[in-house]
């Protein structure tokens, strides 16, 4: 992980201390697409804004998340939605380098080595309370490039990390694809980068 964050610019990723980004999100499954901004600020809120265009509320928006221990959603399921974006929180700081894990209360295994689309990579296992994980970094160019978790249901989550860019002197991966038993469900296109923009309840 330190040779990741060397990679991505381990200087200019210490000044990061929030994260907003537009996403594209794109159902594999549907080809429908959700623009969305997400906030980021480890380790404990992610709070996410989409707008929705439904044929009662044309160009809804809707705000959910959690924040330092609260949930904010609209939907009667709050321990469901808790779960799913700590989840979200986990993968997205750690995929972003924007903490280390043990900020986000989980331990890192003895690393292995292996192979991911054919490229030799070093393989660490991340464990928590409720978190079961691998994360892949290249050998080659350090980058990370996988986030694997194991959901409740045993089922294995792949989050693949590429097409990555410099903003504000960082290479950050703009394409987030997840697939779920090995079928692609989602893919992320982040369109933009804001480092420690407004909090949110001044936008």
């Amino acid at each position: 992980l330190a040779s990741a964050r060397e990679a991505a610019g381990r200087e200019a990723l210490a000044r990061v201390k929030s994260l907003r980004v537009t996403v594209d999100m794109k159902e594999l499954t549907t080809s429908r697409t959700i623009r969305s901004q997400i906030w980021l600020e480890p380790p404990n809120r992610l709070l996410e804004r989409q707008q929705l265009s439904l044929a009662k509320r044309p160009d809804q928006i809707i705000t959910m998340g959690i924040d330092h221990g609260g949930v904010i959603t609209t939907s009667r399921y709050v321990e469901v939605v808790r779960r799913q974006k700590r989840r979200e929180l986990i993968r997205l700081s750690i995929g972003l380098l924007l903490t280390e894990p043990s900020e986000l209360g989980l331990s890192v295994g003895i690393a292995s080595e292996g192979t991911l689309d054919g490229n030799p990579c070093s393989i660490l296992p991340l464990h928590g309370d409720d978190v079961d994980a691998h994360l892949y970094v290249s050998t080659a160019t350090h980058h990370l490039m996988m986030f694997e978790e194991y959901t409740a249901d045993h089922a294995v989550m792949q989050t693949k990390f590429s097409d990555f860019r410099r903003v504000e002197s960082v290479e950050w991966p703009s394409v987030l694809s997840t697939s779920t038993g090995g079928t692609f469900v989602e893919r992320w296109y982040i369109l933009k980068f804001e480092v420690n923009p407004p909090d949110l309840e001044k936008q």
